[in-house]
């Protein structure tokens, strides 16, 4: 995360309460006694999110979580705060203290259940994918071919142009949207897609940079091949490591023999440089006949993945057919074994294989029988030292949020949230810090809460 930086300014040159004296507790608990004139002059820099808490002689007290747009400026009487969701202002005089505390995230969601704090916006036709163009601007699509970013302070919602030719068939459509991890400096925005020639059809990831309310210079970075009829299993999960490196996902089409097959990109995770080009380390670039793109294989359909950057780890929830949806740790070079390999069996009860493990294939760490149909997810809080995950998983068929916790590789606590609410499509945490759902039927996205 990047650091929090505060400078506090004096707006007035001549202060009548320069040399008030106010204490300052960081947020290692370490006390300081300064003057309003010497206060001016100090940067504070916070490594993680960071309350501010000001208390005044006559005990009033204001909270509020800091960002890099934050400020605390001093006129000739007053003091005011700038907060990420609010401001105060206090009368210079009466000012006594400023403590700092660091925010965790748990604070805002410890592992339990969650419901409906807010509808964001409501009325949608199946919205997809979900990101952040900072705090108070989200983007997110919808499958029909629809892109939009909306504010979340004054509640409007803009149509994005720009886009390139999308063609919506079954589950195909304009499906995952990401910005690029330096978007503030390049403006590309990344969109999966559903693309068609001759009555087939295929995933394609292309970008182009926001500018205003269009996607100017859309350039087609990679199209999947082969392009085959109907309109079932077209992946399309993107996600950026530290390295800027692009991963995205594409299902096996409903053919299940695709999925061990690498002379097709087809039921397995891909990785491109965020240009398009292909690296020269990927897994599967010097096996003949391959595709040079190929970074998994034997994944019949992901539909959730996201990073931990801490760890250099992507995580992907994965459909099974009757039963054996999967959480898996994606790694380059690995096959994961669909069909070969599942606890599921087809949708007639016929079996698909007597086998949920081979050596050699990768293992999930866990896996749903009955199914939940996982369509999105993502990391609510990491705590390093426990060597632990809260992950957050939008379900379709079921209905509900799925949260598990993740120890040393293994699932400890599940807890199902909002059953029957609604399909869910994609979970995202704000940069903020605040968690965030795509829902189907009804078409809306919806800001989450604790329940308790």
């Amino acid at each position: 995360m990047k650091k929090i930086v505060i400078i506090l300014v004096l707006l007035a040159t001549m202060c009548l309460y320069s040399q008030h004296k106010i204490q300052i507790i960081g947020v290692d608990d370490s006390v300081n006694e300064y003057s309003v004139e010497d206060i001016t002059n100090i940067t504070f820099e916070f490594e993680s999110r960071t309350l501010a808490i000001v208390m005044t002689s006559d005990n009033e007290m204001a909270e509020m979580e800091l960002d890099n747009e934050s400020s605390i400026t001093f006129d000739s009487e007053n003091i005011t705060l700038m907060g990420v969701n609010s401001s105060e202002k206090f009368e210079l005089s009466k000012l006594t203290s400023i403590e700092f505390e660091e925010i965790n995230i748990e604070n805002k969601y410890p592992f339990g259940e969650l419901t409906v704090d807010e509808i964001i916006v409501d009325n949608l036709i199946n919205p997809w994918g979900i990101d952040f163009l900072d705090k108070d601007n989200l983007i997110f699509t919808e499958i029909s071919g629809r892109l939009y970013k909306h504010n979340l302070k004054n509640g409007k919602s803009v149509s994005i142009t720009g886009l390139p030719k999308i063609k919506s068939v079954g589950q195909g459509g304009l499906l995952d949207v990401t910005l690029h991890p330096d978007f503030d400096e390049n403006g590309f925005v990344y969109l999966a897609y559903t693309v068609e020639k001759d009555n087939r059809y295929t995933t394609a990831i292309g970008r182009g940079k926001l500018v205003g309310d269009e996607l100017i210079d859309f350039e087609e970075l990679f199209r999947g091949s082969p392009l085959l009829e109907g309109g079932n299993h077209f992946g399309s999960r993107i996600v950026f490591d530290n390295d800027n490196m692009l991963y995205f996902s594409i299902g096996e089409r409903g053919r299940q023999e695709n999925a061990q097959d690498s002379t097709n990109h087809l039921g397995g995770v891909l990785r491109l440089h965020d240009d398009g080009t292909i690296p020269n380390d990927n897994p599967y670039l010097d096996a003949p006949g391959a595709q040079p793109e190929i970074y998994t294989m034997g994944n019949r359909n992901i539909q959730g993945m996201f990073y931990l950057s801490e760890r250099d780890e992507i995580w992907a929830i994965e459909h099974g057919p009757k039963g054996g949806d999967e959480l898996n740790l994606i790694e380059g070079g690995e096959n994961y074994g669909w069909p070969l390999a599942t606890f599921g069996i087809n949708y007639n009860d016929t079996p698909i294989t007597d086998k949920t493990s081979i050596p050699g294939y990768k293992d999930p760490i866990t896996y749903w029988v009955p199914s939940i149909a996982p369509c999105g997810m993502d990391m609510v809080n990491y705590d390093e030292a426990k060597n632990e995950i809260d992950i957050i998983i939008g379900t379709l068929s079921s209905s509900h949020l799925h949260r598990i916790k993740v120890k040393d590789y293994k699932v400890t606590e599940t807890v199902r949230s909002l059953e029957g609410y609604a399909r869910f499509r994609d979970v995202q945490m704000s940069p903020d810090g605040y968690l965030y759902a795509a829902t189907q039927n009804p078409g809306r996205i919806i800001r989450l809460k604790a329940k308790n």
